[in-house]
């Protein structure tokens, strides 16, 4: 089963994903900020190194959404395959440079859409498949 981190500090969006990902057999476990996020990821590191997407809004309290993304890619405890979903009300946010973060799969910009939710992690969880090829095609190593 496909397990979908949702790190966002607004309980309605969070609520939302998790319904809609609930419905179509997804796993969801839900984090308010950064912080939590990347505890939880630590946490559980088999399992979102196997089956795991991380969804990220980007502005969040105290750690922001891309210090999170860095701290990942420096912790040894974290998973360094898990594909990214950004979600951001800002479109500054929407058009960075996705080459500095080859984990990024795909930005949404909220409001999102049951519809784009669902693509962006069916997305996601098709690169999870195939996160060996991927992160090679994406990093240029293994």
């Amino acid at each position: 089963m496909m397990i979908v981190l949702v790190v966002d500090d607004e309980v309605n969006i969070r609520k939302f994903t998790a319904v809609n990902l609930s419905r179509r057999g997804y796993k969801v476990v839900e984090a308010g900020d950064a912080e939590d996020g990347l505890e939880r990821l630590r946490t559980h590191s088999a399992i979102f190194a196997n089956a795991g997407v991380l969804l990220l809004d980007i502005k969040l309290p105290g750690m922001s959404g891309w210090n999170l993304l860095d701290a990942m890619s420096k912790d040894n405890d974290v998973p360094k395959n898990i594909p990214v979903v950004i979600m951001t009300a800002s479109v500054m946010d929407a058009n960075f440079n996705t080459a500095d973060y080859p984990m990024v799969v795909d930005v949404l910009v909220k409001p999102v859409s049951t519809d784009q939710l669902i693509r962006a992690i069916r997305k996601a969880s098709g690169r999870m498949e195939n996160k060996e090829t991927n992160y090679v095609e994406n990093t240029g190593r293994r």
